[in-house]
């Protein structure tokens, strides 16, 4: 069933049948849980979102939505390198 907010919205209307888009959207849910959502990944749930629906708006804000969560794992992984407790001394300097 889709959200209200997308039933009169031109953007996501679908081409597809919505028993066919459910379904690939299935399969790649799977195979993102399965072998991870890497870039092949990403590529291919753009790719359906462009064939599915009658409008880019679908694929255009998924890059959206990714690239903001490339940037929270990135400013995640600076707060962390931040925190993280700086050694004394040069590891390479340490006497045996």
């Amino acid at each position: 069933m889709t959200e209200p907010i997308f039933d009169d919205n031109p953007d996501y209307a679908l081409r597809w049948p919505p028993e066919l888009f459910a379904r690939e959207v299935e399969l790649l849910a799977e195979s993102g849980s399965e072998q991870g959502m890497d870039s092949s990944w990403r590529s291919e749930v753009e790719t359906l979102l462009l064939l599915a629906f009658e409008s880019s708006a679908p694929a255009d804000n998924f890059k959206k939505i990714l690239e903001v969560h490339a940037q929270e794992v990135a400013r995640t992984r600076t707060n962390q390198a931040a925190r993280a407790p700086k050694p004394d001394y040069v590891a390479d300097e340490e006497p045996f």
